[in-house]
Formats: structure tokens, C-alpha cells, sequence
């Protein structure tokens, strides 16, 4: 099935709360919080701008493998590849890792965790309901794919 055209409505809310989420996040690195330059040699940085570099890859390439799959088929199929072989929805686990990532990296300022949290908040109970989807659209659904943590949830 094609999709359909996304709301106005719904993308001009995406579209304001990602402009003040940027904001916010500017403002607190840039202006309120001091981070000295030997804050980028620190293994909490290095370490978190690594685990959202991570983030960020299972997110490119979860969302290419999705995008192939509604160019090359009119039905809902299984994922396969990448993070799709361990979870049913690897962009939503790629993001959480991204802004978990950052969170990190910024010294668990507030604004950073604030918005990881609201993060998971938003998106694991998204996966848990993809997750049941699948298992209830297609009978041979993989039966150890997890719904967005691989081996865990």
C-alpha cells in the first residue's frame, strides 16, 4: 500500500518542536553551560559522541532499508538486513542510541537528558506497538526479533 500524504498539521508540530528542541540545545551548549576545551579529549565525550555516531549508522541504514522496501513492493513485508535480523524497529533503537549518545557526550547536561528521555518515552512504546504488529500481521514472523533492544526487549 502507497502511503499517504503526512498532515500539515502534524508536520508543522515536528517542524516547531524540532526548531525549539535546536534551540534549546544551542543555547544551553553554546551560551549556558562552559565546557572547557580539554572537555574533548574526555572518555565520557569520546565515548558518546561515539555511541551516537553508532546511533546515527543504524539509523541511515534501517530507514534506506525500509525506503527500498516500499519502492519494491504494493504489500507490507518483513524487514531484513542490518539490525532488522536481531529487532523490529532498529531506526527507533538507532535514535534512542543517538540522543543517549549526546546526552552523554554533554556531561548529562539538563536539556540533553531531557530530551533523550523524552526520546524514549516517545519511541520505545512506538516500537513495542510495531513490534506487536508484526507479530500479529505475518505468521512467520522471526520468533527471537526483539521489538527495538536486540536480545533484551
Amino acid at each position: 500500500s502507497k502511503s499517504q500524504p503526512m498532515p500539515l498539521t502534524i508536520s508543522s508540530a515536528a517542524f516547531c518542536f524540532c526548531t525549539l528542541n535546536g534551540y534549546i540545545q544551542s543555547k544551553n551548549l553554546f551560551e549556558l553551560q562552559k565546557y572547557p576545551i580539554h572537555t574533548l579529549t574526555a572518555p565520557t565525550f569520546i565515548f558518546g559522541i561515539m555511541i551516537f555516531c553508532t546511533g546515527m549508522a543504524i539509523n541511515i541504514q534501517s530507514d534506506s532499508i525500509l525506503r527500498n522496501l516500499r519502492r519494491e513492493n504494493t504489500e507490507y513485508v518483513i524487514p531484513r538486513g542490518g539490525m532488522f535480523e536481531w529487532i523490529s524497529c532498529p531506526n527507533m533503537c538507532g535514535e534512542i542510541l543517538e540522543w543517549g549518545g549526546f546526552a552523554l557526550a554533554c556531561g548529562f547536561s539538563l536539556p540533553a537528558v531531557a530530551f533523550f528521555l523524552y526520546t524514549c518515552a516517545n519511541l520505545v512504546p512506538r516500537a513495542v506497538s510495531h513490534h506487536e504488529w508484526y507479530n500479529t500481521r505475518f505468521d512467520n514472523y522471526p520468533v527471537k526479533r526483539k521489538a527495538w533492544l536486540p536480545l533484551i526487549w
